[in-house]
């Protein structure tokens, strides 16, 4: 079959024999269009491919979280929250009153164990008083046998001085009042020994061993009560309260998270692959979720670990060892630009 091409056609096509001929504009602008879009939704995969195989491969890069190393204050003991004297992004002083928590039963708990002691202790003090009775008897009958001993001798001594008196006499009344002194010591030396025994028999005895249980159990519940009271660890900011003004509070319970008055940094999770790349003061390059990029340094690696945090976590992803790298920023980061816990990247 003999093909003939129409050159001259190809070459001029608005012109016909010397003519000029107004064609019809194209219309096929959009299936064109239409084209490059289903080729670009067909290869999009395989250079997503190409694009992680090359990041992951060509590039080192971990995840990691800004943050400046919260605490998250929970709850010692049960009960109520009965005040919050603070409010989210509050910044507060060390010591600061957060919250208090309101336990009645515990209140009781130390009245009832207050009145258990008060009562103790009158009966003891009922007890050693009548236990002594005797010997502050002896102690009484001898100051006051002394007493009149004492005046006997003075006016003696003023006999003995005129020479009225016999040294013989003189002499047996001075061995009286001898002899009423040391009565008057023997008997508060049997009081202090009766005391001793006093003391021992209490503190050996089973009175002696339920006062230092209730003591004991005393200085736990006052502790608890103090416990109640929610303060700052130390000068930062308050991120997160997790309570509610009358909210019933379990142990364990979270109620207030405070943050640290700190530069914030980045924790970071590496492949353990990579360790020679999270030297001490390695340079690296931290990515913000808005496409910032901020130059920062490895300061610290803290060491290994299988659980990364819930912004990080993917589903289904199975536990694994990554090493958690500490970095620092250089440049800083303004307050603007990150939160407590925003996800970055890292790019060692």
């Amino acid at each position: 079959m003999d093909v003939k091409f129409h050159l001259e056609k190809k070459n001029k096509p608005t012109s016909d024999n010397g003519m000029k001929v107004l064609y019809g504009m194209e219309k096929r602008g959009a299936y064109r269009f239409r084209w490059y879009l289903i080729l670009a939704i067909i290869l999009s995969p395989i250079f997503f491919m190409i694009y992680t195989f090359a990041k992951q491969h060509l590039f080192t890069v971990a995840p990691g979280i800004i943050t400046t190393g919260p605490v998250i204050i929970t709850a010692s003991q049960n009960g109520t929250v009965k005040l919050i004297d603070v409010k989210d992004s509050e910044f507060v002083l060390e010591d600061q009153l957060l919250m208090e928590l309101d336990a009645p039963i515990l209140e009781q708990e130390i009245e009832f164990i207050e009145n258990e002691l008060e009562q103790l202790y009158q009966e003891q003090t009922q007890k050693i008083t009548e236990d002594f009775g005797p010997y502050i008897s002896a102690i009484g009958a001898a100051k006051l046998n002394l007493k009149k001993i004492t005046k006997i001798k003075v006016n003696y001594d003023q006999y003995a001085k005129e020479g009225k008196v016999s040294q013989v006499d003189y002499a047996a009344i001075v061995g009286i009042y001898n002899t009423a002194q040391n009565n008057l010591t023997n008997a508060y030396i049997a009081l202090n020994q009766a005391e001793i025994a006093q003391k021992q028999r209490l503190l050996a005895g089973g009175v002696a061993q339920v006062t230092r249980e209730l003591n004991q159990a005393l200085t736990t519940k006052k502790n608890q009560l103090d416990a109640l009271s929610i303060r700052a660890p130390y000068m930062g900011l308050v991120i997160d309260i997790n309570a509610l003004k009358g909210q019933q509070i379990s142990i364990g319970d979270p109620l207030v998270t405070v943050s640290p008055d700190v530069a914030p940094y980045v924790i970071s999770y590496l492949d353990p692959k990579h360790i020679e790349k999270a030297k001490l003061g390695a340079l690296v390059t931290v990515k913000l979720p808005n496409g910032k990029k901020v130059e920062a340094r490895v300061s610290s690696a803290i060491g290994l670990t299988s659980k990364l945090p819930i912004q990080l976590a993917k589903p289904f992803e199975g536990a694994k060892a990554l090493l958690k790298v500490k970095i620092t920023f250089l440049g800083g980061v303004l307050e603007k630009e990150w939160v407590e816990g925003m996800p970055v990247e890292v790019y060692f």
